[in-house]
């Protein structure tokens, strides 16, 4: 589950690669190329902290109904 904001990658500033330098240049080729067929989401404002643990608990109840159909139980 991805109950998280969507991650800005700064792959263009060269200390971003600093944790990246065994990465092949096909493998980030393949990211790109699937990046660049999606479409940005619109921006949302982060849930309040007093909030998150209650959305995080709706996500996963949501995500094991999901599981639980799909498994046929």
């Amino acid at each position: 589950m991805i109950v998280t904001q969507p991650r800005i990658f700064a792959f263009e500033d060269p200390k971003f690669w600093e944790s990246y330098r065994g990465t092949p240049a096909w493998e980030f080729e393949r990211f790109l190329a699937i990046a660049e067929k999606g479409t940005p989401r619109p921006k949302q404002e982060p849930v309040p902290k007093e909030l998150a643990q209650l959305r995080e608990r709706e996500d996963l109840e949501a995500s094991l109904r999901y599981t639980y159909k799909l498994l046929n139980i």
